[in-house]
This record gives structure tokens, sequence and C-alpha cells, in this order.
């Protein structure tokens, strides 16, 4: 039972991390190597609105948004979005940084602190175990 409850917390924060940083990768290649486009509405409604986009090769490609983004001129037909030119499916909202800020900081406050009691939780009980 011990072996579970050290390794939940290991995983989670583990999980949550990865999750923060892979955000905070994309927020920082889009924003140093960006294309900036306009995407127009392609399917779904509301908050299930898909967006299409063409790249820098004249492919369109669709973005589903997963966090409130910015449409331009609040016209909720068009959203304004950067891609990587290197990698055209990875592309997001255009947002200004206290959105990012926000968006990163609670995986980041929660996922710490787990892994760190997932981290000390596992090698003492493999201590306690083979020692004890």
């Amino acid at each position: 039972m011990l072996w579970g409850i050290g390794v939940l917390p290991l995983g989670s924060g583990g999980f949550l991390l990865s999750l923060g940083m892979s955000w905070w990768y994309d927020w920082t290649v889009l924003n140093r190597r960006g294309v900036s486009v306009m995407a127009r509405h392609a399917r779904g409604f509301e908050s299930r609105s898909h967006f299409a986009y063409v790249d820098l090769q004249g492919v369109e490609r669709e973005i589903f948004p997963s966090l409130p983004a910015r449409h331009y001129g609040g016209d909720y037909t068009r959203l304004a979005i950067v891609f990587d030119p290197l990698r055209p499916t990875r592309a997001a909202p255009v947002a200004p940084g206290r959105h990012f800020a926000a968006q990163i900081s609670g995986p980041l406050a929660i996922g710490l602190p787990l892994l760190s009691l997932g981290l000390f939780m596992v090698p003492y009980q493999v201590i306690d175990f083979l020692f004890g």
C-alpha cells in the first residue's frame, strides 16, 4: 500500500509538470519564431469551435483552442493565432502574457510539490524496505 501512496504523487506531479512545461515550451517557441495568421471559423459552435488557417506551404490546417482565445475585433468567426513554421501543426491562439502566466502557474504550483513529495516518499520506502 505504501508503494501506491508514494507513486501516486510522483506520477501526478510528473504529469502536471510535463503539461506545464509543454505549455511553456510552446509559448517560448511560438513567441520566438512563430508566424501570426488569422484563422476563420471552420466548424462547431461556441466553445467547441474549430478554426482553420493556411500555413506557409498553402496547406489548410485546423486548430481547436483549448483556452479562451482572443477573437479579432470581437468577431467570433475570426481568431488570431500563431503557428510554428517548422512544425505547422503546433499552433496556439494569441494571448497576452498574463493569460500565459495564469495557464502555467497552476500545473507548476501543484505539480512541483507533488513531485517533490513523491521523490521523497519513493526512495524513503525503498530504503525502509531494504534496510528496515
